[in-house]
């Protein structure tokens, strides 16, 4: 009782905006971890997945929405199958996928009842549908009264739902009617069930349907106040959602640009794929680069790289050269001996040339290696159920280490690479200059840093996949 008490307390302080429902929930996962009954495994589960979701852990969120899923149908909970769509639908929509629920979504709710209409809606929305998604959510808008929602702990969550559709529209009856409704709970937060999906902060929506009824001093105040709620709150996906709908009311082009280029950024990094597009759509219309994209260009000994509204100046390096022939073909993998190669100003080598015999792993440390990588996810696993963050951590860097390891004396179709391997060399050589580079770009130039950390991988293969198009002169 006490355990459910502490979950009980953690919807609510979640709902009332208060950042001390971290403190409430820990409680709540120690007790349901000693406890050991599998109903409070499942709840824990599940509540883990909301902190994931909320704090934008987007892989680790599907890990836990699926282990929840699973127990749950195991020991028979009986909601286990609409708390998971209800995450996923969260997941998917940050992601850009929500289609792939239109099946799972109609299977539980049909498509004549308020949640069937808003699943459809958005589904079709996100196909670029937008005369289906008006005609699915009509009833739902279509108001000489005020909307039907559940007259229940929902109501709130439900009002949400609305008012996307609503600010969507532009359907202004209805705007106003949830306006007028949601303003005196313009301080806390919409939450799904007992702490099941955060759904932002009321303020958000004010700001939406603000906005939809032209009301720009209004609609940039709550998406301000949203954006410091769901900071307090530590809510990182919802943090760049608000910052992404404030840039549509402030006042100049440059305050417009600046954040959908830095919302742009953190939200690929996150995975928030659908965000990311938006921001570096909206980025495109306002006249700039759709991601921030600027030069990149080698004059004379040094290289001028100028991005989201700054520009600065280097010495040439080859890491430079290495960065630019990426820049050149987003996308596309380009193996490391050509880089050398061509840093070197030589004809490209072939990738596969051997200039050695002996394998860099032997088949006995390729198997104690494994043999290790298991028992460290057992342990992780192990330190999770206990909430160890500690221990994860440690187990976790060893993990990658090992995994970064067996990786490199891995090459294309699981062969052993051998300690001569041009390809080998070439790899350690490129991965090498093009890290030290970005540390020395992040150094001088924040933020062009970051973004070419989160979008340039190596090895035997580079490539730079920006989270948007982006536009560089070279």
């Amino acid at each position: 009782m006490l355990a459910e008490a502490r979950l009980l307390r953690t919807a609510d302080l979640l709902e009332l905006a208060d950042p001390a429902f971290q403190v409430e929930l820990a409680e709540f996962l120690q007790g349901a971890a000693t406890l050991g009954q599998p109903r409070l495994d499942y709840a824990a589960l599940a509540r883990r997945a909301m902190q994931a979701l909320l704090a934008g852990r987007l892989g680790e969120a599907e890990r836990l929405v699926a282990e929840a899923a699973t127990l749950g149908r195991e020991i028979g909970e009986p909601d286990a199958d609409d708390i998971a769509l209800a995450q996923l639908w969260e997941l998917r929509s940050l992601q850009g996928r929500r289609s792939e629920l239109l099946p799972q979504a109609r299977a539980l709710f049909p498509d004549d009842s308020p949640q069937g209409r808003y699943f459809l809606a958005m589904t079709l929305l996100e196909r670029d549908d937008r005369g289906g998604a008006e005609a699915a959510a009509g009833p739902l808008l279509d108001l000489a009264a005020p909307p039907v929602f559940p007259a229940d702990r929902n109501w709130t969550p439900s009002a949400t739902f609305a008012s996307e559709l609503a600010a969507t529209f532009g359907t202004r009856v209805a705007c106003e009617w949830l306006y007028h409704a949601l303003l005196p709970y313009a301080a806390d937060a919409a939450v799904v069930g007992a702490a099941i999906v955060f759904r932002g902060a009321v303020a958000h929506y004010l700001g939406l349907l603000a906005a939809a009824l032209d009301r720009s001093e209004e609609a940039r105040a709550h998406f301000e106040h949203a954006v410091a709620v769901h900071e307090r709150l530590g809510a990182r996906a919802w943090v760049l959602k608000s910052r992404y709908e404030l840039a549509r009311v402030l006042p100049t082009p440059d305050e417009v640009a600046e954040t959908l280029v830095e919302v742009a950024e953190t939200s690929g990094q996150l995975g928030m794929t659908e965000l990311t597009r938006l921001a570096a759509d909206r980025r495109g219309a306002t006249g700039g680069p759709a991601s921030g994209g600027g030069v990149f260009r080698r004059v004379g000994a040094l290289w001028t790289l100028s991005y989201a509204g700054r520009t600065v100046r280097m010495r040439d390096a080859k890491g430079l050269h290495d960065l630019a022939v990426l820049l050149g073909v987003p996308g596309r993998p380009v193996p490391a001996a050509e880089l050398v190669a061509g840093s070197a100003g030589e004809e490209a080598v072939p990738a596969d040339l051997r200039m050695g015999a002996d394998e860099v792993l032997d088949d006995r440390a390729r198997r104690e290696l494994r043999a290790r990588l298991v028992d460290l996810e057992e342990e992780i696993e192990e330190a999770d159920r206990w909430h160890d963050p500690e221990r994860t951590a440690r187990a976790a860097l060893e993990r990658d280490a090992l995994l970064r390891e067996l990786a490199a004396a891995t090459g294309l179709a699981g062969r052993a690479r051998r300690l001569g391997d041009q390809s080998e060399r070439a790899r350690k050589t490129v991965t090498a200059r093009i890290r030290d580079v970005i540390d020395r770009v992040e150094r001088v130039h924040p933020a062009l840093g970051a973004h070419l950390r989160g979008s340039v991988t190596t090895g035997t293969f580079c490539a730079y996949s920006p989270p948007a198009p982006t536009a560089w002169e070279l």
